[in-house]
């Protein structure tokens, strides 16, 4: 289960690196969208970016985070390149990391359980720690993003 978080941050690193490269090199940046309704600054859209992280990484009982973060990386890439968000929008990448890390918690103890290896209650409570993390890291970085020196 770790080594699938470790594997997803990675994914999104190397997902945010991709496109930052590319966009700072071509004289005209790419600007790639999020298959979901998105614009950035709004309330409602950081929300649905928050459920689309945690739903998609909770298919296939927490396999599908690596693709739900190489998503948002290549979205907050192509946000920050094209100067569409400032450099303190790029903190909100660390509630998504939690949330899916949250959705790969509750993949995995419903695999177990479903396997007969365990009981998922266990990993729904450190599914719900995370999950409450990320919510507070969000609204902390949300909300605060404008007090920010950066």
């Amino acid at each position: 289960m770790k080594l699938i978080a470790i594997f997803s941050v990675v994914v999104m690193a190397a997902a945010f690196a991709g496109v930052y490269g590319y966009n700072t090199i071509q004289p005209e940046p790419v600007q790639l969208t999020p298959p979901y309704a998105f614009s950035p600054n709004d309330v409602v859209s950081e929300l649905l970016a928050l459920a689309f992280v945690f739903s998609f990484s909770l298919l296939f009982f927490g396999y599908g985070a690596p693709l739900a973060l190489g998503i948002e990386g290549v979205k907050f890439a192509s946000l920050y390149t094209t100067g569409a968000v400032p450099q303190s929008y790029l903190l909100l990448m660390l509630p998504q990391v939690f949330l899916a890390l949250s959705a790969t918690y509750l993949g995995q103890g419903l695999l177990n359980d479903y396997q007969g290896k365990g009981i998922w209650h266990e990993y729904a409570k450190k599914s719900v720690i995370h999950f409450i993390v990320a919510l507070i890291l969000w609204a902390a970085v949300f909300f605060g993003r404008p007090y920010l020196p950066i």
